[in-house]
This record gives C-alpha cells, sequence and structure tokens, in this order.
C-alpha cells in the first residue's frame, strides 16, 4: 500500500454574507488546510460561483465541489464551468462527482433534469467525466483531478478506471471497523487499483465542540465508536488518523465547517507528512 501524503479539506455551505465568504475562505487557506470543498444542492449556494470568489480571495488554496450531483447537471454544461473555473484559479480547482442522494430527485424535477435509476445516475457520472476530459484535450490543458464519492460496486469501478480519489460516503454511525470492512471489499472488488486511488473520508464533528442546532440530534445518536467522530488531544486525534492511513489507505480527510477550527490544531500536526 502506497503512503500518501495527508490532505485536509474544509467543507463550507453558508455564511452570512459575501464578506464572511471571503474571509473564511482566507482562514482556511492560514489554518493549513489543502482545500475549500462545497457542496451541491439548490439547498446551498451555487458551488462554481462560490469557489469561483473563493479562488480571487486566495492564492494556494485549492477548490473542490463535494460533491457535484450529476443528474443535477448537463454534461457539457460542467465541463464548461469547470473549465472556467480552472482557468480563473490558476489551475487549483478539483472536479468532485457523485450519483446523487435519492433525496435529490426532487432537486432534480425542479431543474427540469431526470433523476433516472441507479445505473442511470452513475452513466451520468461518467458522461460528465467524458465531456469534462473531451473539454481539456480542446483546450491543451491538463484536466484537473477528479474525485468520485461512492461505495457501490459500479461507482467504485468507474473510480478505479478514472478517478484520482475515492471518497467513502459511509453513514455516520459506522464504527472504524465497519469501515476497515468497507476499505477490504473494495480492494476485493477492484485489487491493486485502490492503492492508486487517494481515499477521503469525512469527519462530521471533533470533539465535544458546539455543533449547529439542525445538526444537534444526530451528533447526540452518534455511537461512542464512530468513525466520523474524533475525540482526544490533537496528537491523539493524530494518531488515530495516522493508523487509518497506515491500515486503510487514509489519506484525505475532510472536515465539516463547524469544526474547522478545533480541528486545526491537528492539520498544523500533520499537514503534508
Amino acid at each position: 500500500m502506497t503512503t500518501r501524503t495527508f490532505r485536509f479539506g474544509a467543507a463550507v455551505a453558508f455564511t452570512p454574507d459575501g464578506s464572511s465568504w471571503l474571509a473564511i475562505a482566507q482562514r482556511i487557506e492560514r489554518l493549513g488546510y489543502a482545500t475549500m470543498l462545497m457542496p451541491d444542492g439548490l439547498w446551498v449556494p451555487a458551488p462554481f460561483v462560490g469557489l469561483s470568489a473563493a479562488a480571487a480571495a486566495t492564492s494556494t488554496l485549492r477548490l473542490g465541489t463535494h460533491v457535484l450531483a450529476a443528474p443535477l447537471h448537463a454534461p457539457a454544461a460542467v465541463a464548461h464551468e469547470t473549465a472556467t473555473l480552472d482557468l480563473l484559479s490558476d489551475h487549483r480547482f478539483e472536479l468532485g462527482l457523485g450519483a446523487g442522494r435519492p433525496q435529490a430527485a426532487g432537486e432534480a424535477e425542479r431543474l427540469g433534469r431526470k433523476f433516472g435509476g441507479a445505473a442511470e445516475r452513475v452513466g451520468q457520472v461518467a458522461e460528465t467525466i467524458t465531456a469534462v476530459r473531451r473539454q481539456f484535450a480542446t483546450s491543451g490543458r491538463p484536466a484537473p483531478r477528479i474525485l468520485l464519492a461512492g461505495i457501490a460496486p459500479p461507482l467504485v469501478e468507474l473510480a478505479a478506471a478514472e478517478a484520482d480519489t475515492l471518497a467513502l460516503p459511509l453513514p455516520h454511525h459506522v464504527n472504524e471497523d465497519a469501515l476497515a470492512a468497507k476499505v477490504a471489499e473494495l480492494r476485493a472488488l477492484v485489487g491493486s487499483r485502490l492503492d492508486e486511488l487517494e481515499l477521503a473520508a469525512n469527519v462530521l464533528v471533533v470533539g465535544d465542540g458546539d455543533v449547529p442546532e439542525a445538526m444537534r440530534a444526530l451528533v447526540r445518536d452518534l455511537p461512542a465508536d464512530s468513525f466520523s467522530r474524533l475525540r482526544g488531544t490533537p496528537r491523539e486525534i493524530a494518531d488515530t488518523l495516522l493508523r487509518r492511513r497506515e491500515q486503510l489507505g487514509i489519506s484525505y480527510v475532510t472536515i465539516a465547517q463547524h469544526s474547522i477550527e478545533d480541528f486545526a490544531p491537528v492539520v498544523e500536526l500533520l499537514a503534508g507528512t
């Protein structure tokens, strides 16, 4: 198993105004996070617009969709937006794609997009990747990094063939043993190709810090051994992540917006190692 350098991403969905948006992008960069990430959907600001603003306010911070729901967007439109943001950010953009949450069916209807079955949606992810690669081949610029989020076999096989990063969107109640079992299952599916992928996992909450009211019930019900809740001193949390990287190959850790500050001491310990 290849040991990859740690990367840490900060997922941001909301700020009260434009100046706060730029300030949080600059804060994420100063804290040493590798990426600022935005989700997709009609319940949050449009990710390409938000990331373009963040790009203008930063210089080294990478920017990514986390993740763009392919069924909500025409592949050619994604390719055009990706090429534009890649240009304006001086090639700091990373395209994260997924097949869409089941709850996104209503959003697809509002957008006039078809939200098909699982196989059709995976096909839309593949079509989007093809459109992006075609766009960049035409321009002569290297295509951005591509992250795929999913644990269903068709998506994992697509990631093994086309992506740079595979994000593991497991339920938050899953413990570390179940996480290890899932990684082993994926390794059995795609073999050594898994070692060529950067593996990513999301952390919902760090320590016992406060969380937004809308998330309190979810956090309260998290099992003590949930892999998406990190407890302990920064050094103890760092040791947990080092163990996960050694045993499971997970080197890209994404952090929810409310935990960006709480996790910053861990970033300081591990970023770039």
